[in-house]
């Protein structure tokens, strides 16, 4: 895990530091703030090394901006510094910004902090990079420099019209010039027209042919120094395979004697350095493979051995290669080494092994001999069995967030046109008598728009839009609640039994989301038994030791409730059990199973501080055991139909602000009914106007969370900058993504998910009026 960052804060008044420091902490960015208010905390911070960023007001007591930003420049250098103040001109910014301030920030604008951190550092992050590039460019124009003028060999190379466009010292000194004199000229400014009309030849026949040239050559320079060189001379290519110059390296041979003795210093040292360069290959994670024209097996790294069957390199030699390695008699389709025989170039291909369950990245580099002739092709195999899963498990990610994406839009706008429907339906029922003709068919119309609610519900909960909603809940009365509803979905040829305590299994949990976990076992169960069998559900309880808790990262032993779900199913290999809450693992075939189910339910089981075990033999079916920690015995709370609820209305005044209309008018219309004035605002910038519009008459904000042009949180944090005890309600389709639910906690304000029933709206309304403040005691 990285460090956290080293911020210094400068700056004088406690409440610009609390809302700095706020606007952090609420950021992705893991930071360490440090508060300085005059000269002598400065100094003292100053003293200590690491600091990443360096944040300071404009006007501090006892500080000149001006001075301490030089004083920060010259004893931090590199630390970005942004300037954090209530006001500055334009003119002083720009000076600023061109003595070295990184950027500045207005405290009225502290939404723009965080993007401005994070561009200073990554900023100062790409100048060092850049400083570094460049220092090892320079380093290893040095060190080619340095290695090419230290070789008594002549290297040199040129441009297509024989001009010298690089020479290092040797070859400078035999031609009697310096480096920068030979640079830029053809061979007639320093042979003789015999010598130089020859290695002009030379140089059109590589240039023409592309291929390399070894020969001895009796070079005579103007100077009449005469010497034998044996020369090797290529052509060099560009990003797009043309030809545009050569190169040329070149030894003098002129005493065979010392050639002699050279060329076996060269041999041992050859050796040598094919040692190290085996010890090295063999320690290559990739596969490498030499192979003769004809396709047979010359040599192999341990990494190719390994990758195919653990065959030594005595078993492969000499067999062609897609024989040793993919058991295949004819070559294999779309072969990169065949390709590279007939291109004499670099290709590249994916191989996949049916045999072994994995697929490998084939490049073909061919290997040219000093004839010219090909001697080869060195094959690089990397297996990409990983990444090509990690893709397509990426794909898998990214089709399940568009469809959640979808789903949690569509039951946005659903939850808007359910609030309407209910609302309405629940006011015209109530101005309805018990026998009017018409009462029977509003009643009809509320229940469909609850059933449509659930649904609703079921869009959220897929789409990770709707927050868990966690009561102490009875696990015997969710097991029979669903008991209906599972019998339908696994058929008649499937029988069902519960297996309950007397007592009553109270836990912690949201009961929506235990029923989707009983209904996700019941599903896997039906597909495993499609000519029928039985599935058992069971609810008891068990005490937990020490050492099982401790094993499985529960919490504290004791009391647990364990449901097992048992299915006479097909059963699982072990190695299938084993990756089974993973996500995106599926038994099902492609199209019948997204792999996401029993990692949900893991993901539930654990949110709930449980665990969850599974046991499967093939033919002996499937246990599921999952342990949730009982909390006391309650009484269940009465329900109370929200009609018959008759909450107190009131006299206040409130700060609607939906941005639905119909929604609006509702709320609306149900609040002045029960003696509220009502403001109406279409948006949260609206609702901000309305608010001075109405300044020291409302008395409560009732605030859609998602809204156009400033969501309901933004509007309620500008409002309270205004008037910090106004009390507030939000209600929401969903917990919209942007929005936390501990930034929601902190503003001390209730949220209701729509559809909301008129008698919870109305008492939410009338609890946060009569609350005593909205004030947070303490600032977090």
């Amino acid at each position: 895990m990285p460090s956290p960052l080293k911020i210094l804060l400068i700056e004088d008044e406690q409440a610009d530091f609390l809302l700095i420091d706020r606007q952090i902490r609420r950021s992705a960015l893991q930071a360490e703030l440090r508060w300085v208010r005059d000269s002598a905390e400065l100094t003292a911070a100053l003293r200590e090394d690491g600091w990443d960023l360096i944040l300071s007001d404009y006007r501090v007591a006892g500080l000149d901006f001006t001075v301490t930003l030089e004083s920060l420049k010259a004893s931090k250098p590199g630390v970005p510094i942004i300037l954090v103040s209530g006001s500055i001109g334009e003119e002083t910014a720009v000076e600023l910004l061109k003595s070295g301030l990184s950027d500045f920030v207005l405290k009225d604008r502290l939404f723009r902090l965080i993007p401005a951190i994070e561009r200073s550092l990554a900023e100062q992050a790409e100048k060092q990079r850049r400083i570094k590039a460049e220092k090892n460019l320079a380093a290893s124009e040095q060190l080619m420099r340095a290695v090419l003028d230290g070789t008594s060999d002549s290297v040199f190379v040129k441009d297509r019209e024989g001009r010298y466009l690089l020479c290092n010292q040797a070859a400078a000194d035999f031609i009697g010039q310096t480096v920068n004199e030979v640079i830029g000229q053809d061979d007639s400014a320093f042979f003789s027209p015999e010598t130089a009309a020859m290695l002009q030849a030379d140089n059109r026949t590589i240039i023409e042919s592309g291929r390399l040239l070894t020969q001895e050559e009796q070079l005579i320079a103007r100077a009449g120094k005469q010497q034998i060189f044996s020369v090797t001379k290529g052509p060099i290519f560009d990003q797009q395979g043309n030809i545009n110059g050569l190169f040329g390296i070149a030894r003098d041979v002129t005493e065979r004697k010392q050639t002699q003795v050279l060329l076996k210093e060269q041999e041992e040292r050859y050796r040598s350095l094919s040692q190290e360069y085996r010890a090295l290959l063999d320690n290559v994670p990739d596969g490498i493979v030499h192979l003769s024209p004809q396709l047979e097996v010359r040599w192999v790294n341990a990494a190719a051995q390994q990758m195919f069957h653990g065959k030594s390199g005595a078993e492969l030699r000499n067999k062609v290669c897609h024989l040793a390695f993919w058991n295949r008699e004819e070559k294999c389709d779309s072969c990169p080494v065949a390709r590279s025989l007939v291109s004499r170039q670099n290709e590249i291909a994916c191989l996949s092994s049916l045999e072994m369950g994995r697929e490998f990245e084939i490049r073909a580099v061919p290997v040219v001999g000093q004839s010219g002739e090909l001697d080869g092709v060195i094959e690089i195999i990397r297996d990409v069995t990983t990444n090509r899963q990690l893709e397509e498990q990426y794909r898998q990610a990214q089709k399940m967030e568009t469809i959640g994406t979808l789903a949690g839009g569509i039951a946005h706008d659903f939850n808007n046109i359910l609030s309407a429907i209910l609302g309405y339906g629940e006011m015209a029922l109530e101005h309805l008598t018990m026998d009017h003709p018409a009462r029977k068919s509003v009643r009809t119309i509320i229940e469909a728009g609850l059933r449509a609610s659930h649904l609703t519900k079921d869009l959220l909960l897929f789409s990770r839009k709707q927050g868990s909603k966690k009561k102490p809940v009875d696990v015997n009365a969710v097991i029979v609640r669903i008991e209906k509803l599972i019998r339908r979905i696994i058929g008649e040829d499937i029988q069902c039994d519960t297996q309950l305590v007397k007592q009553p299994l109270m836990v912690f949990a949201d009961g929506h989301q235990l029923e989707q976990v009983l209904m996700n076992f019941a599903t896997n169960a039906r597909d495993a038994m499609p000519v029928g069998g039985r599935l058992l559900i069971a609810a008891e309880c068990v005490q937990l030791d020490q050492a099982f808790v401790a094993a499985h990262g529960l919490g504290a032993p004791g009391p647990y409730a364990r449901i097992t779900v048992t299915d006479t199913g097909k059963g699982m290999e072990q190695k299938i059990l084993d990756k089974i809450f993973e996500p995106f693992f599926t038994t099902k075939e492609v199209g019948k199973g997204t792999g996401l189910g029993l990692a949900v339910v893991y993901g539930i089981i654990r949110e709930h501080q449980g665990h969850i075990e599974a046991a499967s033999e093939p033919g002996k079916g499937t246990t599921f055991r999952f342990f949730l920690p009982l909390i006391a015995e309650q009484e269940p709370s009465a329900s109370i139909p929200p009609a018959q609820l008759k909450p107190p209305g009131g006299r206040e005044t409130i700060l609607l602000a939906e941005d639905e209309p119909a929604v609006r008018e509702l709320f609306a219309s149900i609040l002045e009914q029960n003696g509220y004035t009502v403001i109406e605002a279409v948006n949260g910038e609206d609702g901000v106007r309305k608010f001075e519009d109405h300044w020291g008459t409302i008395d409560l904000l009732l605030f859609d969370l998602v809204m156009p042009k400033m969501n309901g949180k933004l509007a309620m944090e500008a409002i309270r900058k205004l008037q910090p005890d106004i009390k507030g309600v939000f209600v929401s389709g969903y917990a919209p993504e942007n929005i936390r639910h501990k930034e929601l906690t902190d503003l001390r304000t209730t949220v209701l998910y729509k559809p909301v029933a008129i008698a919870e709206l109305l008492q939410a309304v009338r609890q946060a009026l009569d609350a005593p403040s909205a004030l947070p005691s303490s600032l977090p």
